[in-house]
């Protein structure tokens, strides 16, 4: 493990390491059929993404990395596609190729995206967020949250099974209940990280934090043979670590992508056999043969029954975003039209619970519009896969590059005002935050719809049972405007805090 007591002395020499693999590795892989100007645009959208990274850790700051996950999920899924992956999108019968001319602005999209979204981010903290909204006020005894984690824990599983044996897929209302309170088992995490990873914790919980987890993350993976699903609970358990015991958890995070790496080439055929009803869903049949299946696979590319280099394809697909908005860049507006805001409406009814209205328009209509217009895939495909169109690249679909800027500037706006809300007053209110938030990171490459549709209603009910297991008169909400900013205003831009927070960060 890696203490963060140490890091802040590498952050500082690392701004300068990332200036010289800008100008160094574009020009060494040009010469291995590379475009240089992808490459270089690339290093400098992993430069910005990195940057929320690098001032956390060098002003060693202790709140929940907010900005700086959501950066590093853009790098991941924006900029090392271009040095991992063809310049290639699948659409429905074949692989369309792109070129510069798609590449490029979609990459520029991404780089001046990404800093809208950092200047919004910082735009509503420094301009007084905290004295304009409530803060959500959970104060629970050591002897509350132990109760409500043992309650949590054991209903996700009695739910996990109830949900597949008596709920079908039209009962939406229902499963929607059920899915929200299976959830509660991740809320349950982050108590338990905190209590262990604050010092508070005895070693029973320590066993029962790590025993849930791997038991959360293998029933929700092999059941539904989801990977997202299966790292959910592994990322919480990641950034509680970070946040409370001042650590990063490097070799967890390597043996995770060394999982992913091992699973990911045979999840097409064990979901395809499942499908054909060859392979049960139970988990525990899933497992044998999605192991069984990856074993064999690995063993024919390392002994050259397949190439090796193709076998790592299938692991990195899935976090390819930067070719499908460079395509979706090639559609819009001269295939396609604009959708003018359309694939936002579910807005106006998002708030209204399913059980209430249970024929509610579904929050993935707008995804399957998109998909099947843009040739991504089939009307009968999106009924087996979903395709989003990303939040940067919804915004273009809607109202070209104006439209993708804007909505990745109103991002850095509502991220600021969820943690705001959520995630500052205690472990409880961020452990319900961050079982939430964790959706967001793989959320970029969906719907706005789909990412923020309802999380207003899961996270307030999420703090609302915390309230009510803590069995205290007290309010929810703590409101307090007298924390506005009362000094007179700075008269440096929001590009100019960063530029000088940058600066420092360098020493320079």
């Amino acid at each position: 493990m890696q203490k963060l007591s140490i890091v802040p002395l590498v952050s500082r020499f690392l701004p300068g390491l990332l200036v010289l693999a800008t100008a160094v590795i574009p020009v060494a892989l040009s010469a291995y059929d590379y475009s240089y100007m992808q490459l270089f645009l690339a290093m400098v959208l992993i430069d910005v993404c990195i940057f929320p990274t690098i001032q956390y850790l060098r002003l060693r700051e202790v709140r929940l990395p907010v900005l700086s996950l959501i950066c590093l999920a853009y790098a991941l899924q924006f900029a090392m596609p271009i040095f991992t992956r063809e310049p290639k999108q699948s659409a429905s019968y074949d692989y369309v190729y792109l070129t510069d001319t798609e590449i490029i602005p979609a990459l520029l999209m991404c780089i001046f995206g990404v800093v809208l979204l950092q200047m919004g981010y910082h735009l509503a903290k420094q301009g007084g967020v905290r004295g304009f909204l409530p803060t959500v006020n959970l104060s629970l005894g050591l002897n509350r949250i132990e109760a409500f984690c043992i309650c949590a824990i054991a209903l996700s599983f009695v739910l996990r099974g109830a949900q597949a044996m008596i709920f079908s897929r039209e009962d939406q209302q229902f499963a929607s209940i059920t899915s929200f309170l299976e959830n509660q088992v991740l809320v349950a995490i982050g108590l338990l990280g905190w209590m262990v990873y604050s010092g508070r914790g005895k070693l029973w919980h320590k066993v029962l934090l790590y025993g849930t987890v791997g038991a959360v993350s293998l029933a929700r993976g092999f059941s539904t043979t989801m990977l997202e699903l299966m790292l959910v609970p592994l990322i919480i358990l990641f950034i509680t670590k970070w946040v409370y015991a001042r650590r990063i958890p490097i070799f967890g995070i390597l043996l995770v992508g060394l999982i992913i790496l091992f699973l990911s080439p045979a999840k097409v055929q064990v979901r395809s056999a499942m499908e054909r009803d060859a392979v049960s869903n139970d988990a525990v049949e899933v497992a044998d043969q999605w192991v069984r299946q990856s074993v064999d696979y690995w063993v024919g590319a390392f002994t050259g029954e397949r190439n090796l280099a193709d076998s790592t394809l299938e692991a990195t697909s899935r976090a390819d975003l930067i070719h499908q908005l460079a395509y979706v860049y090639s559609m819009a507006p001269n295939v396609v039209p604009y959708y003018y805001g359309s694939s936002y409406s579910y807005f106006l009814v998002a708030l209204v619970p399913r059980a209430i209205w249970p024929n509610k328009p579904i929050v993935t209509d707008t995804t399957v519009k998109f998909e099947v217009e843009y040739g991504l895939t089939s009307e009968e495909g999106a009924l087996q896969t979903s395709i989003g169109p990303t939040l940067i690249g919804e915004g273009f679909i809607n109202f070209g590059v104006f439209g993708a800027l804007v909505v990745m500037f109103l991002q850095g706006i509502v991220l600021a005002c969820l943690e705001q809300v959520f995630a500052k007053r205690n472990a409880a209110g961020m452990s319900v935050f961050l079982s939430l938030f964790v959706y967001l990171l793989n959320g970029i490459g969906g719907s706005a719809v789909v990412m923020f549709g309802g999380i207003i209603q899961s996270l307030v009910g999420g703090c609302l049972l915390l309230w009510i297991f803590s069995g205290r008169r007290q309010s929810m909400f703590v409101f307090e405007p007298w924390k506005l900013r009362t000094g007179p205003k700075s008269a440096v831009p929001v590009a100019g805090l960063v530029l000088s927070r940058w600066r420092a960060g360098t020493g320079s």
